[in-house]
Parts: C-alpha cells; sequence; structure tokens
C-alpha cells in the first residue's frame, strides 16, 4: 500500500501531461509588428469607439494607417454595465 499510492499518483501525473502537451498547439503564430504586415495579413482591426484612436488612424500622416483603418478597420461599442 506504501508502494502503491505513490506510483499511483506518478502514472496519473504522466498520463495527464502526456495528454496535455497532445492538445497544446505547437506551431505558433509570428506576431505582427508592423501596420505592413497587419495590412498584408488580411486581419480585421476591432477600435474602441467613442475615443480617438480612430480619428487618429483616419487622420495619420503615414498612408499605411490609413490603409489600415479604410479597409481593415470596424468601430465596436463597449458596455460594461447598463443600468436600467
Amino acid at each position: 500500500m506504501i508502494i502503491y499510492l505513490p506510483a499511483t499518483n506518478m502514472l496519473t501525473h504522466a498520463y495527464k501531461s502526456n495528454l496535455l502537451a497532445s492538445l497544446v498547439k505547437k506551431e505558433y503564430e509570428k506576431p505582427v509588428d508592423t501596420f505592413e504586415e497587419l495590412f498584408n495579413s488580411g486581419v480585421k482591426v476591432a477600435m474602441p469607439g467613442g475615443t480617438s484612436v480612430p480619428y487618429l488612424m483616419r487622420d495619420s500622416p503615414r498612408k499605411i494607417v490609413r490603409d489600415v483603418y479604410n479597409e481593415r478597420a470596424y468601430e465596436i461599442e463597449y458596455v460594461l454595465f447598463r443600468m436600467v
């Protein structure tokens, strides 16, 4: 009984860790670092509405930032608390 419990515990942990390792995604996507990579990735960008972010992107002096705003961005409204 003294040897049975630690051996069972060790086998259980080994099984759980191997199961978890097989379920975890092993390949990672490269992070987006620049507006050019963001534009070329085709990912949509959610911007918080009611802030200055959409205006700063729309009026940016850099063309790529304006292109991301015009073709990839959309505004979302956050409702954290709703008073009734």
